[in-house]
């Protein structure tokens, strides 16, 4: 009996330990989640704002080509 209780303490206290392991684990996988929703929100917002200046663009060599006609005109 003598070296039950120090046993049950000891597997008591591993017991804690994982669970403290488990919740800071927890936590981190968290956070990675968060990053990785965040990073997934700026790739959406960079890739319309790609698509954006590529219509500008469009638009900007279209203008640029139609006065380009005009001054090659007798």
């Amino acid at each position: 009996m003598g070296k039950t209780i120090p046993n049950s303490e000891k597997t008591t206290n591993m017991v804690q330990e994982i669970s403290a392991a488990g919740i800071e684990q927890s936590s981190g996988v968290n956070q990675v989640k968060d990053s990785m929703q965040q990073f997934n929100e700026i790739s959406q917002e960079n890739a319309a704002s790609s698509e954006e200046l590529l219509s500008q663009a469009e638009q900007l060599k279209e203008v640029i080509a139609f006065f380009k006609s005009k001054d090659l005109s007798p």
